[in-house]
């Protein structure tokens, strides 16, 4: 018997929402669940963006999964209904009247690593007052609500980290978009234990290209680590040579960064669970320096070097890349030596091999430079 499930999704034209919808729409379409699926998409203008437009955008790429390749375009759609509002406008009864007992996935936020009064403003005013609008607003319908946070959300912090970040103190946040994740989650517990409304809390680490389903390497939009490679690739591209850059790595505490398809993958199973918090990261990090030397060597970008040392007077070059990368990335590349415990996410895609990222960086470098590290969708 199909699962009875009324599900709400925001941000399902992202990253990571629209793998997240992926992985629903399959669900919905072979009987695995059966109700509604609703999709909050921030409306636009002209005939470019009239009803669900953007979502057939998506459901046209040819990157979506061959898993979904083999249902009807209104196989995938029969259970969804879209509204097209910004987030923070969303009221309960903007919502079929059968539309209850909710569960509701809230991915959509500004995902920005910078340190500045403008970010800090726009990242609270999307991420936390933007949150705790529509957590009130749809309380109404709710029966569970899940919010996606950020694995990064713990600070700096060394050792093994572990799920349940409601237990921890002392935090040193690196960046506004940290900070506020964390605020938000502590309010949201508090508010829906306060209402009787089931919560939970997932954390992704950094986000790569899919690495498990077909077609490989696929991710819309390209950010975090991808800039790095980015940079190197248009000076590759706009320079008759290759003008020397030095790398500043104080330390190697590494990334964690996980697929995109892994994730999406964690949380449809996660959200029929009575798990609240799940760190959706990988066993082990990936080398900073690694990434560094394999990115740059794929673009056959061969003048530069890693260095532990500080940078007195810097190139032109080496002072628009610490513009550029180091004004969002340097706090990751100085972080202490850490881990996550990827127990729980093991134990949900337990028939999942864990992605070897590392083995597949050139794959995922590869994908991006071919399509200029341009958004796709």
């Amino acid at each position: 018997m199909p699962q009875q499930s009324n599900i709400l999704l925001s941000g399902s034209t992202g990253i990571l929402g629209s793998n997240v919808l992926f992985e629903l729409l399959r669900q919905f379409a072979s009987g695995e669940l059966s109700g509604k699926l609703g999709l909050i998409v921030r409306p636009g203008t002209g005939i470019h963006f009239s009803l669900g437009n953007r979502i057939n955008q998506i459901l046209d790429s040819s990157f979506i999964p061959d898993y979904l390749k083999g249902y009807s375009r209104s196989e995938l759609l029969k259970p969804v209904f879209i509204i097209h509002k910004e987030v923070h406008q969303i009221l309960s009864s903007d919502f079929p009247p059968d539309f209850t007992g909710v569960l509701f996935i809230h991915i959509a936020g500004s995902v920005n690593l910078a340190n500045s009064d403008v970010v800090s403003n726009e990242i609270e005013y999307n991420n936390y007052l933007g949150t705790q609008i529509v957590l009130r607003n749809t309380l109404p319908i709710l029966q569970k609500f899940v919010f996606i946070s950020t694995a990064y959300a713990s600070g700096h912090r060394e050792g093994i980290i572990g799920d349940d970040f409601m237990t921890y103190s002392d935090f040193k946040f690196r960046n506004p978009y940290e900070q506020f994740k964390n605020r938000i989650e502590h309010e949201i517990v508090g508010f829906c234990e306060q209402n009787q409304i089931e919560w939970q809390i997932l954390r992704p680490s950094i986000i790569c290209g899919r690495l498990i389903d077909a077609p490989l390497y696929f991710i819309p939009r390209f950010s975090v680590f991808y800039l790095i490679c980015k940079f190197f690739y248009l000076l590759k591209k706009c320079l008759p040579a290759d003008p020397m850059i030095r790398i500043y790595v104080a330390s190697d505490p590494g990334l964690n960064i996980i697929p995109v398809d892994y994730v999406a993958k964690a949380i449809s199973r996660l959200i029929h669970s009575s798990i609240q918090q799940v760190n959706l990261v990988h066993t082990t990090n990936v080398s900073i320096s690694d990434l560094f030397i394999m990115g740059l060597k794929e673009f056959n970008y061969k003048n530069f070097s890693l260095t532990e040392q500080s940078i007195n007077e810097p190139t032109i070059f080496e002072k628009r890349y610490d513009k550029t990368i180091n004004s969002q990335l340097l706090p990751y590349l100085e972080t202490p030596a850490h881990q996550f415990d990827s127990t729980l996410v093991r134990q949900v895609l337990h028939d999942f091999k864990e992605p070897d990222v590392l083995a597949q960086f050139k794959g995922l470098i590869r994908f991006a430079a071919e399509h200029h590290f341009k958004t796709i969708y």
